[in-house]
């Protein structure tokens, strides 16, 4: 009997009251062990479940008895609830996703896959002093021993810590092709090098064989994995990092190594000082693609409370760019770009904007980066004002943006949790100080042993005659080893001495010299006594960190400078008219229609018997002058046509020039102006309460307030009364500005 949908949904319900075990779907858990014939049954079930396959009701019905049976017969089912094993099962992913993958431990800075990749190339004695090895042989290694997830996951990873426009310092040091700022795809790793860079040998891996960190046994028990780095600087804040894992994110924002580790310097002098002390000295994160910040308020909040929102923006500069022919136009440089941006995105998100005429007053856009650094042009036009063009290019486009920070990271490796700066640092000296404690425990052993090992030998050296002679006498080791260890002997010497001195060939034993030994157990017997003291002394251990801080930046050297400017100000957007002079100039307007503006000190003072200077060159003979003042350059200038329609405009949008020059069709400053002008105002601030008094050709008259044209682009009311029924083709011949 065929199966319709309907009773193919109905019979799965029936299924999961069996309690057969489906995994996940019907609530009940499968113990380990069962025979592959067990889980075919059980991947049937499945299948039968999801399919309106034509089955008969009994077929399906003894099939699912037949798996319910083998699976009973082994003992596999555990009665479970649906719920309370979803939200296990969920809880063991979400936590998995959080501890292993995607969150940084606030110790070392890392996460697994980064510390993994670190370790592996340590193992391999990959180091900055080392020849380059290729990325592939890398990769393999760390999937093989350490990390048993895509080849993908690593390599992105890999490269990442060799970008230096990801890092400041990075942790690797690549050779080849590893992308780029343009987002361009790095090389394929069988063509890629890469090695430690010094930072990471000398800085983060370099106490690791020193008993100093725990590990942990790898994924197959075959390996020994390091539970974290023993990093000699708080690597969390140095590299930054950036994850998103199961209900929690993290994005931490790249400081400066040398402000880092003053502030980390000031918490040592006095665990006391304040928080905002500590933001003086770390006062704003520092980006490896340099840019500028725009105030400290985000990156104050980001200091305090761990989370902030920081505003960058690019770094510009004016310069006069050559042309063909010789000429010269002003130009907007941008020479670095804001933190995790792409820079070929940018440029063609510039270009939309001025195709779109969303951004005026752009001539020309193109990238001239190179290997020296970033170099994109923004010609400005001839007829715009550059700082005006700058403002609204960091305004409308990506060049200025905000990176929202928020410092998660594991505490210990056991749970996320949200930092502030402050306590970055100060877990930190904690995990530090328990690194210089292990590595002074370790030393200090060491030299107990090998100065236990050269006490014995000197006890030898004494009679060494008699101790040659029971080396030689004994028929084996463990009678030489008795007898040395005899306390009735000459010798008495412990189990580790006697293993030591029969470890020696006798040619050894004979050219060993007393005074040697003496001077090794004196430096032995100092330097246990001075680690004895580190153990006990938190001053101590304060120091040996300091000094340890000023070598990691004798190391460093440039690269620890810093590359991004902090700038006051807000990070609002300035008016126009705060960028803009407010300077004199002088407007002309012809019959024909061509408008111009000039500075006035293009005019210079004639006294008597002068000819005069040309306000405007190059006039046909059927043109001439119609209107003629002067005005402040934030003034606003409002021309009224002959049928009545009124446009406005600020004084400094109209273009500048020269004196021989005719000007600009007032059509282009005004598209939709289709009749003559009738009258030109000039209204100041001040003046916005005058009054306008407009008389037509038919004698109607009105009176406006300035200020109402003033704050229109198009007043036409005038224009609607004119061409009604009764005033159809009349024209405006007096307009007049009173008080």
């Amino acid at each position: 009997m065929s199966l319709t949908r309907i009773q193919a949904f109905g019979l799965v319900r029936e299924i999961f009251k069996m309690e057969v075990s489906f995994v996940g779907v019907a609530g009940t858990v499968v113990g380990k062990g069962l025979p592959r014939a067990v889980t075919d049954v059980r991947y049937s079930r499945r299948r039968l479940c999801s399919t309106s396959a034509t089955l008969g009701d009994d077929s399906v019905s003894d099939r699912a008895k037949e798996a319910l049976q083998i699976q009973t017969e082994y003992g596999a089912i555990e009665k479970a609830d649906l719920a309370e094993e979803m939200s296990k099962s969920y809880m063991a992913y979400a936590m998995s996703v959080i501890l292993g993958r995607a969150l940084p431990d606030i110790r070392d800075g890392l996460k697994p896959v980064h510390r993994r990749i670190l370790y592996a190339m340590h193992q391999m004695k990959v180091g900055a002093d080392s020849p380059y090895r290729k990325s592939a042989r890398v990769v393999g290694e760390v999937l093989g021993k350490y990390h048993p997830h895509g080849e993908g996951s690593v390599y992105d990873a890999l490269v990442r810590m060799a970008q230096t426009f990801s890092s400041s310092i990075p942790l690797i040091d690549g050779h080849g092709n590893f992308g780029s700022i343009d987002g361009d795809s790095p090389a394929a790793m069988r063509y890629t090098e890469c090695r430690l860079s010094k930072l990471s040998t000398q800085a983060l891996l370099r106490d690791i064989e020193y008993g100093t960190v725990d590990f942990t046994p790898n994924f197959d028990s075959m390996e020994q994995e390091p539970n974290v780095i023993p990093s000699r600087i708080p690597n969390l804040l140095i590299s930054g990092s950036q994850g998103i894992a199961v209900g929690v994110a993290t994005k931490i924002p790249p400081f400066n190594l040398v402000e880092t580790l003053e502030a980390l310097g000031c918490l040592l002098d006095n665990p006391d000082c304040s928080s905002e002390e500590l933001a003086e000295i770390l006062p704003a994160p520092d980006f490896p693609t340099g840019g500028q910040i725009v105030g400290l308020s985000g990156a104050r909040d980001l200091f305090m409370t761990g989370k902030g929102k920081i505003m960058m923006r690019a770094k510009t500069h004016f310069e006069l760019v050559k042309l063909k022919g010789g000429r010269t136009r002003e130009a907007i440089i941008v020479t670095e770009i804001p933190y995790q941006l792409n820079k070929s995105t940018i440029v063609k998100s510039i270009a939309e904007l001025v195709n779109s005429k969303q951004l005026e007053g752009v001539a020309d856009l193109r990238d001239e980066s190179d290997r020296s650094g970033t170099r994109i042009v923004v010609e400005v036009a001839k007829s715009a004002h550059s700082e005006v063009v700058r403002n609204n290019l960091l305004k409308k486009s990506a060049l200025q943006t905000s990176f929202s920070g928020q410092i998660v990271a594991l505490d210990g490796g056991k749970l996320p949790k949200l930092y502030n700066v402050r306590e970055c640092l100060e877990k930190f000296i904690e995990f530090r100080k328990q690194i210089i404690l292990k590595r002074a425990k370790f030393e200090m052993d060491k030299a107990a042993a090998r100065d236990h090992t050269v006490q014995g030998y000197l006890k030898v050296l004494r009679d060494v005659d008699n101790a040659i002679r029971i080396i030689r006498n004994s028929e084996e080791a463990k009678e030489a080893k008795a007898q040395l260890m005899s306390p009735a002997g000459s010798f008495g010497l412990s189990a580790e001495q006697a293993d030591a001195v029969l470890n020696l060939p006798l040619r050894r034993i004979t050219k060993m010299e007393t005074s040697s030994l003496t001077v090794e157990h004196e430096k032995l017997e100092a330097t246990i006594a001075d680690l004895r003291e580190t153990l006990v002394n938190d001053e101590k251990v304060c120091k040996i960190m300091k000094a340890e801080f000023a070598e990691v930046l004798k190391s460093a050297g440039k690269k620890a400078e810093r590359r991004t400017e902090i700038v006051s100000g807000s990070p609002e957007y300035e008016d126009e008219l705060k960028l803009i002079p407010n300077g004199r100039s002088v407007i002309v307007i012809t019959e024909k229609g061509y408008m111009k503006r000039m500075p006035i000190s293009n005019f210079n003072v004639q006294h008597r018997g002068g000819t005069g200077s040309s306000g405007i060159g190059n006039l046909r003979e059927d043109d001439g002058v119609s209107h003629f003042f002067t005005c402040r350059d934030h003034d606003t200038v409002i021309v009224i046509t002959k049928i009545g329609i009124v446009y406005r405009l600020p004084a400094y949008k109209i273009p500048v020039s020269p004196r021989s020059s005719r000007g600009t069709l007032i059509s282009k400053l005004f598209p939709h102006m289709t009749s003559k002008v009738a009258e030109v105002l000039i209204v100041h601030e001040s003046e916005e309460d005058e009054y306008l008094v407009i008389v037509t050709k038919r004698g109607r008259m009105k009176k406006i307030t300035l200020s109402i044209l003033a704050k229109v682009s198009r007043f036409d009311s005038l224009h609607k009364r004119m061409n009604s029924n009764r005033g159809r083709g009349d024209l405006i011949p007096f307009v007049r500005c009173i008080s």
